[in-house]
């Protein structure tokens, strides 16, 4: 508030509400209601003025965006602006009403009234929390006595596509077959795996009761062909040859 230059001195008033200074031609005012301040500019010791202005309180209007919350990963939560505002401005520089938090952290609206006058709120994401893991396996084939599904450990709910609710699935025939994991979070994750059938696995591949002559050599050889052989020895190949007894595995 500006009082003409020129005066001797300038006496504000009230003088104990929310001024800056109660002299000088220039104040700062901040009242909390609607308030009348006065100013007396002395001429010289006889003569005065004096000039009043009333200050009109005009409040902003409450606005909320909501309360902190988190989502689960590849989620989000849509913050919506009021309506009745002027115009908006979020954190970023949009000027849209409404906006979409995909990451943590803070967000916040201003808004514009009619009068004016600004209003606030902020928002936190709290957090996003990650999908339960699940890897059931490459589709393909399954071995008989390796028929089982794994959907993890430790979390809230499992599903299996035929409802069953434990933690693992045997398959005895081929099929789609699929689990949903509810984490603690409440966050789900599904995976899906396709069985072509389930086969036995290799046996009776190996000649038993091969005999080495002292200071000599045997051959221990499997029969039929598979994809990869690992002995007892180290070897990779389909057969070896052993200068001593013992017992070997294939």
């Amino acid at each position: 508030m500006t009082a003409a230059p020129g005066f001797k001195s300038y006496t504000w008033s009230p003088d104990d509400y929310h001024t800056s200074s109660v002299s000088g031609n220039r104040i700062k005012v901040w009242p909390a209601t609607d308030t009348t301040y006065t100013v007396v500019a002395t001429i010289n010791d006889y003569c005065t003025v004096t000039d009043s202005t009333r200050v009109t309180l005009q409040k902003a209007s409450p606005i909320n965006i909501g309360n902190d919350t988190a989502f689960c990963a590849g989620g989000s939560v849509k913050l919506h602006a009021p309506p009745g505002f002027a115009g908006y401005l979020w954190q970023d520089g949009s000027r849209g009403e409404s906006y979409l938090a995909t990451q943590r952290g803070m967000y916040w609206l201003s808004a514009l009234n009619a009068n004016g006058c600004y209003s606030k709120d902020t928002i936190r994401v709290t957090d996003v929390y990650p999908l339960p893991a699940i890897n059931l396996g490459r589709d393909g084939t399954l071995c008989l006595n390796n028929n089982i599904l794994h959907a993890g450990s430790g979390q809230k709910n499992y599903t299996w596509q035929d409802g069953s609710t434990d933690s693992v699935f045997r398959v005895n025939e081929a099929g789609t077959y699929s689990v949903a994991v509810i984490s603690g979070q409440s966050c789900v994750n599904v995976n899906t795996i396709h069985i072509t059938g389930i086969v036995a696995s290799p046996s009776g591949f190996l000649v038993q009761g091969v005999s080495v002559c002292e200071n000599g050599t045997a051959q221990l050889t499997t029969t039929g062909s598979w994809v990869s052989y690992l002995w007892s020895t180290g070897e990779s190949t389909s057969s070896i040859t052993i200068k001593q007894p013992g017992q070997y595995w294939l």
